[in-house]
C-alpha cells in the first residue's frame, strides 16, 4: 500500500497538477459562458443550478486530459529527458517511476477522461479522442517540426470549444475566437519555455521556434502571439456579448503579459537564466486565472 501510494504520489509530481491551472480556468469560462448562453435562450427551460452536474463533469473530463497530455508527453520524451542536464532529474529519467508503471496511470486517467466524456452526452465522447490524439502528436512532433508550439496550443485550446459544445451541443464564432486566444497565448508562453533548451535543440537536432530562429526572433515572436491573444480576447468578447468585468480582466492579463516579458527579458544566459524563464513562464496561471475571474464576475453579477 506505501509502494502504491508513494507511486500515485510520484506520478502526481511527474504530471504537475499546478500546471492544470494553464487550461482549467480557460474550460470553466467557457462552460459559464455556455450556461448563460442556454439560459438566455430558454429562460424558462433552463436553470443555471441544473447545469451544476455537467459543470463537474467538464472540471473532471479536463484534469483527466491534463494527467493523460502530460503523462504521454513525460513516457515519449523520457529518452530525451535522460539526455538534457535540466530534465535528467524528472521523474521517469532519474528513476523514481517506470515508463511502464505510467502508462497504467495515464490507462486510469483515459477512462476517466472518457467515462466523463460519454456523462456528458453522446457527442463529446464521439469528439473525445481527439484531444488524446493531439497529446500524442505534440509529444512527438519536435522531433520534426517547429509548429510544436501551436500543437500545443491547440491541445490547450480545445478546453473551452470542448467546454462550450459539452453544456451547448453547438459552437459559435465567440468561443471559436477563444478557443484562438488560447492557441496561440500557449505557443507564445511555450517558445518562451524553450529558450531553456535552445543549445541542447539544436545538438539533439530537435525542432523548437528558439532552436530554428535563435533567441531575438524567438523572444519577438512570442511577444507577436501574446499581442494577438490580447487581441482576439477583445474580439472573443464582442462576440460573446462579455461586458465591463471581462474587459476589466483583459486589461490585467495585458499587465500580466508585459510582465511575464520583463522577466524574461532578465534571462542573460547566466546560472539564473533558466529561473527566470521559468518565471516569467508560471506568470500564465495568474493570466488564466484573471480572464476565468472576468467571465465568472461578467456571468453572474
Amino acid at each position: 500500500m506505501n509502494t502504491l501510494f508513494a507511486q500515485i504520489t510520484t506520478y502526481s509530481k511527474m504530471i504537475k497538477i499546478s500546471h492544470t491551472l494553464f487550461a482549467m480556468p480557460f474550460a470553466v469560462s467557457a462552460t459559464a459562458i455556455a450556461i448563460a448562453y442556454q439560459y438566455r435562450v430558454d429562460p424558462v427551460g433552463s436553470s443555471i443550478y441544473g447545469f451544476i452536474g455537467d459543470a463537474i463533469l467538464i472540471v473532471i473530463a479536463v484534469a483527466f486530459a491534463r494527467s493523460v497530455a502530460m503523462g504521454v508527453n513525460r513516457v515519449i520524451d523520457s529518452g530525451i529527458d535522460r539526455r538534457n542536464p535540466r530534465t535528467a532529474g524528472r521523474e521517469i529519467p532519474s528513476g523514481q517511476i517506470s515508463n511502464a508503471t505510467s502508462m497504467v496511470f495515464i490507462t486510469i486517467s483515459v477512462i476517466g477522461y472518457g467515462i466523463a466524456a460519454l456523462l456528458l452526452s453522446p457527442l463529446c465522447f464521439i469528439l473525445a479522442p481527439i484531444p488524446v490524439a493531439l497529446f500524442v502528436l505534440y509529444a512527438y512532433s519536435k522531433r520534426f517540426t517547429a509548429l510544436c508550439h501551436f500543437i500545443l496550443g491547440l491541445s490547450l485550446a480545445i478546453a473551452p470549444i470542448g467546454a462550450f459544445i459539452a453544456i451547448t451541443g453547438t459552437i459559435s464564432w465567440g468561443i471559436i475566437l477563444l478557443g484562438g486566444s488560447v492557441l496561440v497565448w500557449t505557443a507564445g508562453f511555450d517558445i518562451i519555455y524553450a529558450l531553456q533548451d535552445m543549445d541542447f535543440d539544436r545538438r539533439e537536432r530537435l525542432h523548437s521556434v528558439p532552436s530554428i530562429l535563435g533567441r531575438s526572433s524567438a523572444v519577438f515572436l512570442s511577444r507577436l502571439l501574446h499581442a494577438l491573444f490580447v487581441a482576439l480576447l477583445v474580439l472573443s468578447g464582442v462576440f460573446l456579448g462579455l461586458g465591463s468585468w471581462f474587459y476589466m480582466a483583459v486589461l490585467i492579463v495585458g499587465v500580466l503579459i508585459v510582465w511575464q516579458h520583463v522577466i524574461a527579458s532578465r534571462d542573460n544566459h547566466s546560472s539564473r537564466g533558466t529561473n527566470h524563464l521559468m518565471q516569467a513562464f508560471n506568470v500564465n496561471i495568474y493570466i488564466s486565472i484573471a480572464v476565468m475571474v472576468g467571465v465568472l464576475l461578467d456571468v453572474l453579477l
